[in-house]
């Protein structure tokens, strides 16, 4: 095994995956015991950015856009540089919401349900402003 930096290639700290939530975190922990002499991705568990659905607010409007990323700070980087042709013009946004996902496919199904249903969006939008 090579060193990299005090830890052998193989070991997973538990520092390393800080980011992820603890059941997940434990998930892959366990696994790595068993398929040791493996790597996690070898071994078909991805370490990587947590994914996320977010709700940004304009500035200067009562204007909402819901997404979702794997770098909300990259993310918000672009929608307020004007590089996101839907925000563009509600720039600046301030990040109101975000809610974090294990994987792509739950994030995506998320901002499905609450860009498709109305009573969905509203409801995080009565939390955030208090109603």
């Amino acid at each position: 095994m090579h060193d990299r930096g005090g830890e052998k290639s193989g070991e997973v700290g538990r520092e390393t995956l800080s980011f992820l939530n603890p059941r997940k975190k434990e998930e892959i922990l366990l696994q790595c015991l068993v398929l040791r002499d493996r790597l996690p991705a070898q071994a078909g568990i991805m370490v990587g950015p947590m994914w996320c659905v977010y709700l940004l607010k304009s500035v200067k409007r009562r204007w909402y856009y819901v997404g979702s990323t794997n770098d909300i700070q990259r993310r918000l980087a672009e929608h307020n540089a004007g590089k996101v042709q839907s925000t563009k013009s509600y720039t600046p946004l301030l990040l109101v919401f975000k809610k974090d996902f294990d994987t792509e496919k739950e994030a995506r199904e998320y901002e499905r349900k609450v860009k498709g249903s109305r009573k969905e969006k509203e409801g995080i939008i009565k939390k955030i402003e208090g109603v």
